[in-house]
């Protein structure tokens, strides 16, 4: 073959190569450097994990070895009879789960064994949001009326003095990844709120929020702040390195209701009023609009992913008053049970066992287990309608050690017989 043809057909075939690998090579989206540049040998969400742990605690994490009491966070490979078959039929969970409410008790603290412990002094009127910071010293609450809002130190239960008056009732809260902000979606100009933690003094924004806000929601790399208000775009996206409004975020039609991003960074999910009730929007390409969404039957109150990114679940209103979606394809969940009344809080359990929903009538508080998606009927004793739920963060973050530790073990153990360990999980799917 003449020289000048093979010389052509190899430049074709490099050309190919090239393009074929910019089509199959997804975008990598801000924050995500660090961990492409991470030696394979080494996880840095795992020393990011462990890190956060000595901070919290002092000292540095044991491993959880489910043989000698600690949590089991295996597969879940529980039958719908043997959960049936357990006496308890509770969840078993060494944690303290946060719950806003109305009423006279507007916010409880509830246990392990879903017992209420106590009360925070001095928090009254509805509570319609609760954000706990990623250290877990600080608890911010959002009210429905005066003062609006209340940050409570966690180890000592007393107020911070916030030195900026929040104008109207909050409707949304949410800390930073590195805790050294917090957003506050609120009623009223200016609508949204960012508060430095340290001071508690208000940081600058510029371009700002058209009307009232009515949630908020931080990048799990930090690098964006999302908003849902009530009219213009009805969304807006910040970038926190410079606190400046995005410019090419699409519109959308009816009020914002929702905004969660997806455990892996890579989705954005803004629930609104109208049809088609919830639009996801892709990170790496600048926020565009993407086709694929759910079929939603009412308005999404509030959105939950499940920690490893596999579930959405969407408080609503309508036939079942909650819709659970699997994320890859949408395909709806069936047999989860006809609540009693509209929800308005969803969240997922830090082991993904279990899903809790808030609404509006007794028990007040609803929860489902993932593996059958029937109801556990052991509930808190609450006295009104449930508005949020939220977990300490210290608990997530002992649930992806323990995950971690688990998967280690299974693979020395596959190791050791001769078998090909298990595919190591993602760990982009945690907290952090």
């Amino acid at each position: 073959m003449h020289p000048r043809v093979i010389f052509k057909l190899c430049g074709y075939a490099a050309a190919i190569a090239v393009f074929s690998t910019a089509i199959v090579t997804p975008p990598a989206f801000a924050g995500d450097q660090a961990v492409e540049d991470a030696p394979p040998t080494e996880s840095v969400y795992e020393l990011r994990l462990r890190e956060r742990y000595q901070e919290l605690h002092g000292t540095p994490p044991e491993e959880h070895d489910p043989e000698s009491g600690g949590r089991d966070t295996s597969e879940a490979s529980d039958s719908h009879e043997s959960e049936q078959d357990d006496p308890k039929d509770t969840l078993d969970l060494n944690t303290r789960l946060m719950v806003g409410h109305s009423g006279m008790r507007s916010l409880s603290f509830v246990d392990h064994s879903w017992t209420t412990v106590g009360d925070p002094p001095g928090v009254s009127g509805t509570v319609t949001s609760i954000a706990r910071s990623p250290n877990g010293d600080s608890i911010a609450i959002g009210h429905s009326s005066s003062p609006f809002l209340t940050i409570l130190e966690a180890e000592t239960g007393s107020k911070r003095q916030i030195q900026h008056s929040i104008p109207g009732p909050v409707n949304g809260l949410a800390y930073s990844p590195d805790g050294q902000h917090l957003a506050i979606a609120h009623s009223s100009s200016p609508n949204l709120t960012l508060l430095d933690t340290e001071t508690l003094r208000p940081v600058h924004l510029s371009g700002g929020v058209p009307n009232n806000a009515n949630d908020v929601d931080f990048h799990p790399s930090g690098r964006y702040l999302a908003v849902a208000h009530l009219s213009g775009n009805r969304l807006t996206v910040f970038d926190t390195h410079r606190w400046a409004a995005l410019r090419d975020t699409p519109p959308f039609r009816g009020s914002g209701l929702s905004v969660k991003f997806s455990p892996d960074g890579r989705e954005l999910a803004v629930g609104h009023s109208v049809r088609p009730r919830i639009t996801f929007l892709d990170v790496a390409s600048g926020f565009k609009e993407r086709d694929d969404r759910p079929e939603v039957e009412g308005p999404p109150y509030d959105i939950a992913y499940s920690q490893d990114g596999s579930y959405l679940a969407i408080a609503t209103r309508g036939r079942l008053n909650l819709q659970v979606f699997h994320r890859r394809g949408w395909a709806e969940v069936h047999g989860t049970p006809a609540l009693p009344d509209r929800s308005a809080a969803v969240l997922f359990t830090p082991d993904g066992r279990h899903l809790l929903v808030g609404h509006r009538t007794a028990p007040y508080l609803s929860t489902l287990r993932t593996s059958s998606w029937t109801q556990i009927q052991d509930v808190p004793e609450l006295s009104s309608s449930v508005t949020a739920i939220a977990w300490d963060p210290a608990e997530v973050l002992e649930y992806s050690l323990s995950t971690i530790d688990s998967d280690r073990r299974r693979a020395d153990q596959s190791t050791a017989e001769n078998e090909p360990p298990p595919p190591p999980r993602d760990w982009r799917k945690t907290l952090w």
